[in-house]
């Protein structure tokens, strides 16, 4: 955006406050059409919010003031601290919402307890905050910013070990990346969200991370329609790295020694005829493991990556790129497996809005079978395959719990 647009934009906003004799903070939204460029005469008002936004530290970190503070002066019977053309915009900002939900099941909200929870490597490589400091909640402001060093800004409602409920937005945090120019801050928010440690909670932190690298994203070329342009794989996780994955392989040395009963890797077996040979589950993928050296077997080893662990039960959950992964002697066994039985289980507790089919019906695979609204949104679930709804415990206006059966599609005859 040019300066000439930006005056514009920002005079009609000013205007349409004045208009209403409107005296809080607010937020002015306008739609704009820059397939011709961007341009002050292709861009419209869209609407008014009489309140800050999510977006309000971005405009802090680029003008250098606490909106939230300006609130309550002003609310105590203060003036305004700077008038507009006291204010001047310093060097770039970007914000990404990190959200408790799957990317990989159309951004389904995802519920639980976070038993892990780490939204930056503050221990040794945080990049250098001269003017922030991390925590919890609010971040504090000190004058005499530099913005030539990127800083990390974290606002955020929960911590580790509290609960991410159905009742509420999923929202686990804000991270906020100020920087001297666009393409730094894309680049340092993009190594921030691929830092972030979640777990059993799943999060959007990998797929923003990959969203964030995208070209037509770094040069602000992208529609409404940039996400579903890039297909499938930008909302499925990334693999483990074989070589993180022998790396959790190998913390299994003491699980798999008890289970066993052996004190020596030579006499191991597991799932396998050969004595040399073990298998281990990378979440549900299967790998091949040789003994005693404990490696796994494969046409190669990727780079390393570097990444993070926790325990968790009888697992290892190693980070990688934003994403959790579970290294186990067992595979997961989760409800979604249930599908290929048919069973329609709610995901998530909520309230069914609207029900399509009725006992007997025949459906084919894909179908709208109801409505489910949790979180403020809403998700339709849909026939696995072709067949007849068999059962259905379903009513439009019912309240459910996560895993109840919803219905149940059988195979025609």
């Amino acid at each position: 955006m040019d300066a000439e647009t930006r005056q514009a934009v920002c005079a009609a906003a000013v205007k349409a406050a004045k208009a209403v004799n409107y005296e809080n903070a607010g937020t002015i939204e306008f739609i704009a059409d820059a397939s011709e460029g961007l341009r002050a005469d292709r861009i419209w008002f869209m609407e008014m919010n009489t309140r800050l936004q999510v977006e309000h530290p971005v405009t802090e970190e680029i003008t250098g003031v606490d909106l939230v503070e300006w609130q309550l002066r002003v609310a105590s019977g203060e003036p305004i601290p700077l008038k507009q053309e006291e204010l001047s915009i310093n060097g770039h900002a970007i914000e990404a919402r990190l959200y408790a939900e799957d990317p990989a099941k159309g951004f389904l909200p995802s519920t639980g307890r976070l038993d892990h929870l780490r939204l930056s490597r503050l221990d040794n490589q945080i990049m250098p905050t001269l003017n922030m400091y991390f925590d919890a909640g609010f971040v504090g402001h000190e004058a005499g910013w530099d913005t030539d060093i990127p800083s990390l800004r974290v606002e955020s409602g929960v911590e580790q070990g509290d609960e991410v409920s159905p009742h509420y937005d999923p929202m686990i945090a804000k991270l906020v990346v100020r920087a001297a120019d666009r393409m730094t801050a894309i680049s340092e928010l993009a190594n921030k969200c691929s830092e972030a440690e979640i777990w059993p909670v799943r999060t959007n932190a990998s797929f923003l991370s990959r969203l964030l690298c995208e070209t037509s994203f770094k040069t602000g070329e992208m529609t409404t329609a940039f996400i579903g342009s890039l297909g499938e794989d930008i909302l499925q996780p990334t693999p483990l790295s074989d070589r993180n994955a022998s790396l959790g392989l190998g913390l299994l040395r003491d699980d798999i020694e008890k289970n066993t009963g052996t004190s020596g890797l030579n006499k191991f077996r597991l799932n396998s005829d050969k004595k040399d040979q073990g298998h281990v589950f990378v979440n549900d993928k299967r790998y091949t493991i040789a003994f005693p050296e404990f490696k796994l077997i494969g046409p190669g080893v990727d780079d390393w990556v570097e990444t993070a662990l926790v325990r968790s039960e009888n697992a290892i959950i190693l980070f990688e790129n934003g994403n959790p992964h579970r290294v186990s002697l067992r595979p997961p066994v989760s409800a979604g497996s249930q599908l290929n039985d048919g069973a329609i289980l709610s995901p998530m507790p909520g309230r069914i809005i609207a029900v399509d089919v009725a006992t007997g019906d025949t459906v084919t695979k894909g179908q709208k079978l109801l409505t489910l609204e949790a979180m403020k949104m809403e998700h339709s679930l849909t026939a696995p395959f072709d067949g007849v709804v068999a059962e259905l415990n379903a009513e439009a206006g019912a309240q459910v719990q996560v895993e109840a059966l919803l219905a149940r599609i059988e195979v025609a005859d």
